[in-house]
């Protein structure tokens, strides 16, 4: 669902056949309940807005960016109609649907997107799978918000930048996902004051799955997320800062070797975190960047179980 979202329009054919027979079967009606039972959040008063529909239509608001809240409250009611033929149910108003919302809290929200959304790319999935580990991506994204003064609050300018662009406030995202179906299965919302480092170890920390190979680029490049990667029983491969230092102690050959760079805990000790280093350099005068020597580091450090074009390709 996630990753459909990203190109469902509010006028293509699908998102008229997406209702609440779609939506319960990618959550369950069982979850939605079992959540709002362990977070204490049930209505008081049987209503038309019931909590779980509320669940159901802040989902929906995701597949139709471009319509009204009441809009996207009727196609639901649609669906429900499809199964309840006999109710008629007048369409909410956007002021009962907003304090619904607020009512349900962020909590139940919460919860039941770590029990429900995880990876979904099986061993058929094209691209999804290298050397029999799960492949995943950090990255991250920056969206224009409406222009408020509590999105001011929460998501300030910069300092100095006050008077330069973008004229409205932004929210900053750091996204976990896996190879192959470009699913994101987890995001950490950030300000614009927050390094997306930040943003990276609290996704990595939350929902990072053993047996994966993790690519990032250069910015997410800290020595802390990599240890944490590798607490997980993942590994990294990913480009590495030119300014990152380097301490090689075995040659590999071929523009690789072995390398340790330090990692500083918070108590004040030093260890050793060991990594392999690739160089290597694009000739097609076709593809941006020729001529260039890149840089890759990866905790894969077995030259022959993983091959350098084969990572250098990944």
């Amino acid at each position: 669902m996630m990753t459909t979202r990203r190109h469902v329009m509010p006028e293509s054919k699908l998102t008229h056949h997406v209702s609440l027979p779609m939506l319960e079967s990618a959550i369950p009606r069982q979850s939605v309940e079992q959540v709002l039972s362990e977070c204490e959040a049930w209505e008081q008063r049987q209503k038309q807005l019931s909590m779980s529909a509320i669940v159901y239509w802040l989902i929906g608001l995701s597949w139709f960016p471009q319509c009204s809240l009441r809009e996207v409250w009727r196609r639901l009611l649609d669906g429900w109609q499809a199964i309840w033929p006999p109710l008629q149910w007048d369409v909410a108003t956007t002021g009962a649907l907003c304090q619904r919302r607020g009512q349900l809290g962020v909590r139940p929200m919460r919860e039941l997107g770590a029990r429900c959304v995880h990876p979904i790319a099986t061993a058929a999935t094209r691209g999804a799978f290298r050397w029999q580990m799960r492949v995943g991506a950090l990255e991250s994204t920056l969206e224009d918000l409406p222009e408020s003064d509590a999105t001011r609050t929460v998501f300030p300018y910069n300092a100095g930048e006050a008077h330069s662009h973008p004229p409205f406030p932004q929210v900053g995202s750091v996204l976990l996902l896996e190879g192959g179906t470009h699913a994101s299965f987890d995001a950490q919302l950030l300000s614009n004051r927050v390094q997306e480092q930040q943003g990276a170890w609290l996704v990595l920390a939350r929902s990072l799955c053993a047996g994966m190979v993790l690519l990032w680029d250069r910015g997410f490049h800290t020595h802390e997320v990599i240890a944490l990667v590798r607490s997980r029983g993942a590994h990294v491969l990913a480009r590495r800062p030119s300014h990152c230092l380097r301490s090689v102690w075995a040659r590999l050959g071929a523009g690789s070797y072995l390398a340790k760079i330090p990692r500083h805990s918070k108590n004040g000790s030093s260890h050793l975190l060991r990594v392999r280093l690739i160089e290597y350099t694009i000739t097609d005068q076709q593809v941006p960047g020729c001529s260039e020597t890149l840089p890759l580091m990866t905790t894969l450090l077995d030259a022959l179980l993983d091959p350098a074009l084969e990572l250098i390709a990944l």
